[in-house]
């Protein structure tokens, strides 16, 4: 082809796709034009399709960009329509035109204040539109219970326009939450009457009959014929979706949502309800997800939050739970739902005063509310007021006696209250009528906690005639039988629950303990990946298997793999983060820890745990400004929360900045003067300081607020014996040894008589204990231990040997006896020190001891090979490279001994046994 021919075919070429780009262009009018009719038909996708092509062609079409607001704010899109209202008014369209519908979509997304301060002092000379914004105000100050603001803004609303629909029905509201129901359906029925279009009243009438004058099913008949007549009418089908799923009528609703999906999929509501069918299907994960969704576009939402919080609850963010629901309350204090679980957080966090202070005003004994005064008693019970938690509960059950729940709650509280024979009759009489299982497996609990064996498993026989597919019965079974140390039965029995329930984590879980007891924990992680294999998102079986591989000493990458694989599997799940956090902090990798915080809180919506986590992670990678900085921010997310108060202030003491973490934790005993981190911290803060007087004081507190508890004893014990007050020490012991008689207690008392020099003191109490206790391995190594360090070595010998007859698998025990052996030149020393070694290698002082052993026997070289190793193994090695020196000298070696003990010199007087090293190395 010639030059000439290719400049003819590219001019061609140039004015085909000239022609082609004249043949695409659109008209933006004809493009609005047809977008408003596609308004007209309520076809808002097709309208939101034209009037986006038309922005396409001319960005500066204020029209459009009002219009495409509008089809957003019907797709109940509240943010994407104040956006582009803003973008109209911009670009020129009238703001007195845009303002009210700007208005409903502050109110769509539920930024009330917001409404309230841009418009409450704007005024429209358009009747119509000054009417429409004066009521967006009217139900603005509504939704916070301002009803007299609301008045007064709807009397303006209709003073301007007194036939105005929106503003009738926003009166008819105000009536209705002035519990003047009648009224409030006149004025709906008037609106209807001359409504060419009464959809919108239809809905509000529909919503009065449902919860003004409790009448459901003529609710649901309204609702029906809403959706019949206006088949496009989001709210009709969000009114008949709320009865149904309050119903539990699952499959219906999922019908009706169908059809909703298929003409508003997008619909905030439409989504909304996604995740209210998940929830109640228990598809935890599903709604999480959904609603995370929700709250991107409108974080304080109220029903969004109040849904959030019910989902955090059920998968245990008991955390996250509480700041949506707490948010949830104060944007909304009439969500009973949300009210009523927050009350269920609390008492799960093992909070039941802060369970308490969120019951309602209103609330009190009398109240006809049995699922509130089943929530209160439990609270009661809580907090040891057994009396107040009986009498509520015992309301509940006769107000609803055929509920297995309150009276399951009430035979608890008998059984709490000391009534335990009262509490086993009834559960025994509710296991028996009952269907479900809350009584059987309370009832078997209680069997074992008498240890009642045989009683406990006729208990499971009957629960499993009445459950006879169920695997609850077997894993219960095998509960009773591991108590009755009946390992190889209980096995079998939580194999059964695993063949009846292939994916029944709790028996799989208890399989993987009884594996690792025995030593096998590829068996274990084998029971969690069968359950994998069938679902590779079972977020409880990858958690515990990274938990198996962490504690059979698997590398870091393969258990960082696993979690990884969970945090994929839930990525909107703050628990598989956490687990990797945690893993990393616990693992001394502050930075990798760091980094996969930064990444939670760039992943998912800001929540309480975020914050927690990612303020740890700071702190431990030495980045202390940070972490205080997230630490206040988790405070001002739960102001009410001493725990987050408590993280303040413990970064603060890691700072180095004692007189603010003083008056944190101060701050969290204002909040609950009985919580027991603060008051723990400022103790060993006044201790460290020498301020044992204020310590002591706070010690009294304690007593006198847990009367029936060691731990004030306790601590008083120990601020005593930090002042050497060994006598007022021994005696605090002593009292918190009546309370709850434990070893830890009893060798901390007897090391008090010992330290105060009343040996026969000390003496006769460890008769009079070991009588009392004389299975108790604890005391005798602790006897063991006096002696060592007194240098009576025959002593300590035969309280170890006591010690490990009950224990004989504790390698510290073998150990120490190993050590009195050596002392004594007896050449049977290296037995048990193998044997500690061979139960807990890699232990520098284990080591330490079987070298020293070897050398005892004459084996040099092997002796000093592994004192080499615990050299190398130990953070501070002086004590070893002392010892190592021994070994050299014993072998003949006197070089290798003099540069061991030079070494050991050279560390300075920060070593104590220095004046030993320097007799040694003047013997050379």
């Amino acid at each position: 082809m010639s030059m000439k021919s290719r400049k003819l075919c590219l001019a061609a070429a140039l004015s085909l796709v000239v022609l082609l780009c004249a043949c695409t262009k659109q008209d933006p009018q004809a493009l609005l034009a047809s977008a408003r009719q596609y308004l007209e038909k309520q076809d808002y996708r097709a309208a939101m399709i034209q009037l986006k092509n038309a922005l396409d062609e001319d960005a500066s079409l204020a029209e459009a960009r009002y219009l495409l607001g509008t089809a957003l704010l019907r797709q109940q899109d509240g943010v994407g329509a104040e956006l582009e209202f803003r973008k109209a008014i911009a670009a020129g369209f009238p703001a007195e035109g845009v303002q009210p519908d700007l208005a409903r979509a502050l109110l769509a997304q539920g930024k009330m204040k917001e409404l309230v301060a841009e418009f409450r002092d704007t005024q429209i000379e358009s009747a119509p539109a000054q009417a429409t914004l004066k009521t967006m105000l009217a139900a603005a100050y509504a939704s916070t219970n301002d009803l007299k603001r609301a008045q007064v803004s709807i009397d303006a609303a209709l003073e301007a326009a007194p036939d105005d629909m929106d503003a009738l029905l926003m009166q008819a509201r105000i009536q209705a939450a002035r519990n003047d129901a009648n009224a409030a359906l006149k004025t709906v029925e008037q609106v209807i009457a001359a409504s060419p279009d009464p959809s919108t009243a239809l809905a509000l009438k529909a919503n009065l009959l449902l919860y003004a004058k409790r009448q459901p099913e003529q609710a649901l008949t309204v609702y029906q014929k809403l959706v019949d007549s206006y088949p496009k009418f989001v709210p009709g089908y969000a009114g008949m979706l709320g009865i149904l799923l309050d119903r539990n009528e699952l499959d219906r609703s999922a019908a009706l949502l169908k059809t909703m999906q298929e003409f508003a999929p997008g619909a905030a509501e439409t989504r909304y309800f996604e995740a209210q069918l998940a929830y109640q299907k228990t598809d935890y994960r599903t709604a999480a997800d959904l609603l995370q969704q929700l709250m991107k576009n409108a974080p304080d939402n109220p029903r969004f939050l109040q849904l959030a919080g019910a989902v955090a609850f059920q998968t245990k963010a008991y955390v996250q739970a509480a700041a949506y629901l707490s948010k949830a309350l104060q944007a909304a204090p009439e969500l009973e739902f949300a009210r009523r679980i927050l009350i269920g957080t609390h008492l799960a966090t093992g909070n039941p005063r802060r369970a308490l202070e969120t019951l309602p005003a209103s609330f009190n004994e009398n109240s006809s509310d049995a699922e509130l005064l089943a929530l209160a008693g439990q609270a009661h019970l809580q907090n040891g007021d057994g009396k107040q938690a009986e009498a509520l509960l015992a309301r509940a059950a006769k107000l609803d006696p055929d509920s297995a729940a309150k009276r399951t709650s009430l035979a608890l509280a008998h059984l709490y209250g000391g009534k335990s024979e009262q509490a086993l009759v009834e559960l025994r009489d509710i296991a028996r009528t009952d269907e479900g299982a809350t009584a059987d497996t309370q009832l078997v609990g209680l069997y074992l906690r008498r240890g009642e064996f045989d009683k406990a498993l006729a208990a499971v026989d009957r629960m499993e005639k009445k459950l006879p597919s169920s695997a609850l019965p077997w894993h219960l079974r095998g509960t009773v039988q591991l108590a009755e140390k009946k390992t190889d039965a209980a096995r079998k029995s939580f194999e059964k629950a695993l063949e009846i329930a292939p994916d029944f984590f709790l028996a799989a879980a208890s399989l993987a303990r009884l594996d690792l007891a025995q030593k096998q924990p590829q068996a274990a992680s084998a029971r969690f990946e069968a359950i994998l294999k069938r679902d590779p998102k079972q977020l409880s079986a990858l958690l515990a298997l990274a938990e198996i591989k962490a504690q059979s000493g698997a590398s870091l990458e393969d258990v960082v793999t696993v979690l990884n694989s969970a945090v994929r599997a839930s990525p909107n799940d703050f628990r598989p983060r956490q687990a990797l956090i945690d893993y990393y902090l616990r693992n001394d990798k502050p930075r990798l820890a760091l980094t996969a915080a930064q990444a939670a809180v760039s992943d998912l919506p800001q929540g309480p745990e975020l914050f927690d986590v990612l303020g740890r992670a700071q702190q431990a990678a030495g980045e202390m400004n940070q972490a205080i900085g997230t630490f206040k921010r988790l405070v001002a997310l739960m102001p009410e929360s001493p725990h987050a108060l408590m993280r303040l202030g413990d970064a603060y003491r890691a700072d180095k900045a004692p007189d603010l973490a003083r008056q944190t934790w101060r701050q969290a005993l204002n909040l609950r003067p009985d919580f027991l981190d603060a008051q723990r911290a400022l103790i060993e803060q006044n201790v460290h300081g020498g301020r044992l007087p204020d310590a002591l004081a706070i010690a009294q507190i304690i007593q006198t607020q847990r009367p029936s508890e060691a731990v004030g004893w306790l601590f008083e014990a120990e601020i005593r014996s930090a002042g050497r007050d060994w006598e007022n020490a021994a005696g605090a012991y002593r009292r918190a040894l009546k309370i709850a008689p434990d070893a830890p207690t009893a060798i901390k008392l007897h090391a008090s008589l010992v330290n105060s020099g009343k040996p026969t003191d000390a003496s006769g109490f460890a008769d009079e204990w070991l009588k009392a206790h004389p299975g108790d391995p604890q005391f005798y190594s602790h006897l063991g231990n006096v002696a060592l360090n007194q240098k009576n070595n025959s002593v300590a010998e035969q309280n170890y040997r006591s010690a490990l007859k009950r224990a004989p698998e504790v390698p510290w025990i073998l150990n120490n006896l190993s050590w009195s052996l050596i002392e004594q030149k007896n050449a049977s020393a290296l037995e048990p020190a193998q044997r500690a070694n061979e139960l807990a290698p890699n232990q520098p002082a284990f080591m330490d001891t079987l070298a020293n052993a070897l050398s005892l026997v004459g084996d040099y070289p092997k002796a000093i090979d592994l004192q080499k190793k615990a050299i190398a193994l130990s953070p501070d090695p002086t004590v070893y490279k002392l010892n190592l020196a021994k070994i050299y000298l014993a072998a003949g070696d006197k070089t290798n001994a003099r540069i061991e003990l030079d070494s050991v010199l050279a560390a300075g007087d920060r070593f104590e046994r220095r004046q030993e090293a320097i007799k040694l190395k003047a013997s050379l």
